[in-house]
């Protein structure tokens, strides 16, 4: 993101949004089933807000999930996923982030003071307060929906300060 250009960034949970029920009873690998028929949900909100994704979720923990995304054409940030909690000290995340999975998409907020408006979609509710109105929950069962989408439009496009 050179030049100072803000940008727009979803945090993305992987399963409950695009990994859902159907998918993990589907067989042979929850990662054969990627991105799943929910995908183009969010690259919609990607190009309709201009946003690139960076990955919250578990998956994150894997290099592959990198490869994943970008074979199937997501947009992704260059720091491409939130910072492992203390447990994964190897990337070089010094600060222990606490248990919340708000701590890590604070701690990435912190380092990149280029963004200016974010939205997070998760089926877990483990965000910070002051992230709440930023926040789209989802259920496992089913995942992103078209509604959720064009809420996280919202939230990104609309202009306010970031927290």
């Amino acid at each position: 993101m050179e030049g100072g250009a803000m940008i727009r960034v979803l945090f993305l949970d992987i399963d409950g949004v695009l990994m859902c029920d159907e998918e993990y009873r589907a067989g042979g690998g929850v990662k054969r089933q990627f991105p799943g028929k929910r995908a183009p949900l969010i690259l919609d909100v990607c190009r309709r807000a201009g946003a690139v994704i960076v990955v919250s979720s578990t998956w994150r923990h894997s290099d592959d999930t990198r490869d994943l995304f970008v074979a199937h054409g997501f947009p992704l940030h260059p720091d491409w996923r939130t910072p492992l909690n203390e447990r994964d000290a190897a990337l070089g995340w010094a600060k222990p982030l606490g248990d919340l999975r708000g701590h890590e998409i604070k701690h990435w907020l912190n380092a990149h003071p280029e963004v200016s408006s974010y939205a997070i979609i998760d089926d877990d509710s483990d965000m910070l307060l002051e992230q709440m109105p930023w926040f789209c929950k989802t259920a496992f069962a089913e995942g992103v929906t078209a509604d959720h989408a064009d809420i996280l439009v919202e939230m990104l496009t609309a202009p306010r300060p970031i927290t």
